[in-house]
């Protein structure tokens, strides 16, 4: 979202699958919205899957430019190029765009999250890139990028090697922010991720140190998704809310107990195998049964016979203890959504939300004083209807507006009462002011579904599909 054509009226773009081009819609002044006259990503780079995108102003030319991230689970053997991340200038200051083919480094890898921040302090816009699923390798993280911007050469540089070596590959990562912890002016990275740890990056005048364990957020590991802050407790520092997998689905997780994930070639056929597995009487055991664990590892229907061998075998029995040895090994330790709320001696403390955020996947927050008391309210919405093999889709969220106290609590508000309601496979949400000045509009972007709209008048919420 921003104001593209220097008109004074907010503007989005939307990205598209592979085969799909984003669309650049442009706010007229009577609050509507129609496709902007440049749309140069969707004749040149169709075939790339946006992942990500984001508007800022590198050069301070006074326009703003827009940088969108590529990426995909699929296989790219052959056509690497479809995963470069793409940078296209603002060329006139009034939203006709053209693709910079020099400004980016190679980055032929998937991208999932842009973040934009001036990291070094030297006047100009730096970025973090985060890398997502190695392709066809889940759940190994592909490269993720600081991109420091060069002003002589009008070109971002990769300087993670170099001032972030803990940011090559932090995880899989699905949401960042760029944010103030420590009191030096230096703005610091939170980022988060599926099988990682709440991670937080401290910058030390131009470098990132990876600074969790500090922070004590380094064993806080789930499958997050989303990431927003505000003061929620009102005591002058930054909160975090965190959206993370819930409590209503077959896989569970704690510190004690925590869900693992092994994966390597096991059967040695040139794939990856993913091995989930839980604690059972006091030893890991897989999630999944003979039946399905056979039809991706074949060995294992002769290595048990029978269903109660495999009933009776531990994961080390199954697969070897030197082959789990040499594996990769993530696990999660919650699956709540819930907030950080930072106690002022540099730590975070995580408490759960209320259990009407469980309920679903949380892929969207937006931190928002809704009904105009000063406190920041919150927007959440998710769910996830691609869930892997033997798993339900998780489609029992639909959306939940939570009416923040300003201690750090927040109240549930009833769908009938708010009028958000969002049963569909979102991916995101994001926040736009109408040209009014006053009203907003909550935009929802729904997997292989239409973009909804909720419109925010004064106090009230009223659906505007």
């Amino acid at each position: 979202v921003a104001d593209v054509n220097g008109d004074g009226l907010e503007d989005f773009f939307v990205g598209g699958a592979s085969g799909q081009g984003g669309v650049l819609y442009i706010q007229k002044p009577n609050g509507t919205f129609e496709k902007g006259p440049s749309q140069p990503w969707a004749e040149l780079d169709a075939v790339c899957e946006d992942l990500d995108a984001l508007f800022f102003d590198p050069d301070f030319d006074g326009d703003v430019d827009l940088y969108i991230v590529s990426g995909g689970g699929g296989d790219f053997e052959g056509r690497e190029a479809a995963l470069q991340d793409r940078f296209y200038v603002n060329m006139d200051g009034k939203g006709t765009y053209g693709k910079v083919g020099n400004a980016l480094p190679e980055m032929h890898t998937s991208g999932n999250v842009a973040r934009v921040a001036d990291f070094d302090k030297d006047g100009d816009l730096d970025l973090f890139i985060g890398g997502a699923a190695l392709p066809g390798r889940y759940p190994y993280p592909d490269r993720s990028y600081l991109l420091r911007f060069n002003k002589e050469t009008l070109q971002f540089e990769d300087a993670t090697a170099e001032l972030a070596p803990d940011l090559v590959k932090p995880g899989m990562v699905k949401d960042a922010l760029w944010t103030e912890l420590n009191g030096d002016d230096y703005p610091d990275l939170v980022i988060v991720g599926e099988w990682m740890p709440v991670s937080v990056f401290i910058n030390e005048k131009g470098s990132l140190r990876n600074a969790s364990a500090e922070y004590g957020t380094d064993n806080l590991k789930g499958w997050w998704y989303s990431i927003a802050q505000t003061d929620i407790d009102r005591d002058g520092d930054i909160d975090f809310v965190v959206g993370n997998l819930g409590l209503n689905g077959k896989f569970h997780a704690d510190f004690s107990h925590p869900f693992n994930v092994f994966a390597s070639d096991f059967d040695k056929n040139g794939t990856c195998d993913v091995v989930l597995t839980k604690e059972y009487k006091g030893r890991l055991v897989p999630t999944r049964g003979r039946q399905c664990s056979s039809e991706q590892m074949p060995f294992i229907k002769d290595k048990f016979p029978t269903y109660k061998d495999f009933a009776n075998a531990g994961v080390e029995d199954i697969l070897g203890k030197k082959n789990l040895e040499e594996a990769l090994h993530l696990q999660v330790t919650t699956f709540h959504t819930g907030v950080l709320i930072n106690n002022g001696n540099g730590q975070l403390e995580f408490r759960p939300l209320p259990n009407e955020a469980q309920i679903a996947p949380v892929n969207g927050i937006i931190c928002q004083d809704l009904d105009e008391d000063g406190f920041d309210d919150l927007i959440i919405s998710g769910n996830n209807f691609d869930a892997e093999v033997e798993t339900p889709r998780y489609d029992a969220g639909t959306g939940l507006v939570m009416k923040g106290d300003g201690k750090g609590g927040f109240v549930p508000v009833l769908a009938r009462e708010s009028g958000f309601f969002t049963p569909w496979n979102v991916k995101h949400i994001n926040y736009i002011r109408l040209s009014n000045g006053k009203d907003h509009l909550i935009l929802v972007a729904v997997n292989n579904g239409p973009l909804e709209a909720f419109r925010v008048s004064g106090k009230v919420l009223f659906s505007s599909r």
